[in-house]
């Protein structure tokens, strides 16, 4: 499977984005079949307009309401830089980005949860280690950290790693 964006104008492109809020995001020819992956707000007037746009030789592959999708990812370790910062640590892939990270803290435990925004395409590229900073009410000292979506503890790392 190939990526070859040249198979819709931008003319197209741009009317579908214009009029419909319709977005392509690719092309892919697939055993001799063309498919274009879309989001758009509604599934089914999007394939129709797809189609109407495009033609029929196309296979619409819709792929939600919106090009990114938020997903909870769980923490990989955390290090506390500063008092009260904890340098959190996610695994993303080449164009994954944190959206946000929930905390939740008592005099015992901290508690975190990493939302990560991703294409609707899916994953691509090797996952890399990357540090998100949050900041607690007070510093970390003797407390737990806890990693929401996991439900397990977040290993320590040697502070500024």
């Amino acid at each position: 499977m190939i990526d070859d964006n040249d198979w819709i104008s931008r003319e197209d492109r741009v009317v579908l984005a214009a009029r419909d809020g319709i977005f392509v995001h690719a092309v892919r020819r697939h055993r001799g079949t063309m498919r274009v992956f879309v989001t758009g707000s509604h599934e089914e007037l999007t394939r129709d307009r797809v189609a109407a746009q495009l033609g029929e030789e196309f296979e619409v592959r819709y792929c939600g309401d919106v090009p990114r999708e938020v997903r909870p990812v769980p923490c990989v370790g955390y290090a506390e830089t500063d008092p009260g910062c904890l340098d959190l640590r996610y695994l993303l892939r080449f164009d994954q980005q944190v959206a946000d990270v929930a905390v939740a803290e008592d005099d015992e435990t901290v508690v975190v949860l990493g939302f990560v925004c991703v294409s609707a395409l899916g994953d691509r590229g090797e996952a890399a280690e990357r540090p998100v900073p949050v900041y607690l009410s007070q510093p970390l000292a003797e407390r737990t950290v806890i990693d929401a979506f996991s439900r397990e503890p977040v290993a320590a790392l040697l502070s500024g790693v």
